[in-house]
């Protein structure tokens, strides 16, 4: 039984003392890798392990942060690759707790990273997760880093994939000669389209109440979706979202959108499909016309 030890393991990562952190840090990674420790029989603390991870990755020193980004490599990678069962939902809690709470890119990007795997690896099991985990990325595309934006997209973009879509190259690891190919790869997978217009709506009711994102971020966010998804079906989408609200009134009895809706993100019931949010015709005026200029000026589009 590894609990106890464990426990005194994560404690210690979160010691003012910098010889406590390297330490503490140094042996979860040898557990990892233990031939009695390691593998399977590490799956039911994996959580408590990976929240010391992540607090250790953005640490002052350099040498606990060298520790902690080699030991997450080295978890994820046991967890991507076990045929072990393991618990979702306590991963999913530290996960997104640390894109909530930290504000450095390291432990964003580390977050994202393992979001992206799980997605990739149990697509299935995941869904009952998306509305909760979609409020949490939604507010993540205003974080101040492009890295993790991009990432952000790309994990939007597998919410997306009934299957999570395939492997793609993460530019972090390729060098130069091949960073462009990897950064406008598409994923390879069959749409979900429950999924894939509960991303896209939600993105519009965002880009709706947050016009400075839309600005500045606006041509970003769709060209990724574009050549991660395939720009014709985004934009057919896209299209046949702001066309239909054009259509839509109050009257009918049809949800408007409130500031609420930026701030509590999709409805939480798993099983049902948004209501068809309303826009202003002045936001879809100027949601044309940026598609519009996104189609006449981006390269990638027309590869």
């Amino acid at each position: 039984e590894f609990g106890p030890l464990v426990s005194i393991l994560v404690n210690q990562c979160m010691s003012k003392d910098r010889l406590n952190r390297l330490t503490a840090i140094t042996w979860i990674e040898e557990l990892i890798h233990h031939p009695y420790s390691g593998g399977d029989a590490l799956l039911p603390h994996h959580s408590e392990v990976l929240d010391a991870i992540l607090y250790c990755i953005s640490d002052s020193e350099e040498q606990i942060c060298i520790v902690a980004e080699r030991t997450n490599a080295n978890l994820i990678s046991l967890v991507r690759d076990t045929k072990g069962d393991f618990q979702l939902a306590p991963l999913l809690e530290t996960l997104t707790d640390k894109l909530m709470t930290k504000d450095d890119v390291p432990t964003k990007m580390a977050s994202l990273r393992w979001i992206n795997m799980l997605l990739e690896k149990r697509r299935g099991d995941m869904t009952e997760f998306v509305p909760k985990l979609l409020k949490v990325l939604l507010k993540t595309l205003s974080d101040t880093s492009d890295s993790v934006v991009l990432f952000t997209l790309q994990v939007l973009s597998r919410i997306s994939l009934g299957d999570g879509g395939g492997p793609l190259d993460d530019p972090d690891n390729l060098d130069d000669a091949h960073k462009a190919e990897a950064h406008y790869g598409l994923l390879r997978g069959t749409k979900d389209e429950k999924h894939f217009k509960l991303v896209i709506n939600a993105v519009l009711g965002l880009f709706s109440k947050d016009r400075a994102l839309l600005e500045n971020r606006g041509s970003l966010v769709v060209r990724k979706f574009c050549v991660l998804l395939d720009a014709e079906s985004v934009y057919m989408l896209m299209a046949e979202v702001l066309s239909a609200s054009c259509q839509l009134t109050p009257e009918k009895g049809l949800r408007v959108e409130t500031e609420d809706d930026t701030e509590n993100g999709p409805s939480t019931d798993e099983g049902k499909v948004e209501d068809p949010i309303v826009f202003s015709l002045e936001f879809v005026s100027t949601m044309v016309q940026t598609l519009n200029l996104i189609l006449l000026t981006a390269s990638e589009l027309h590869g």
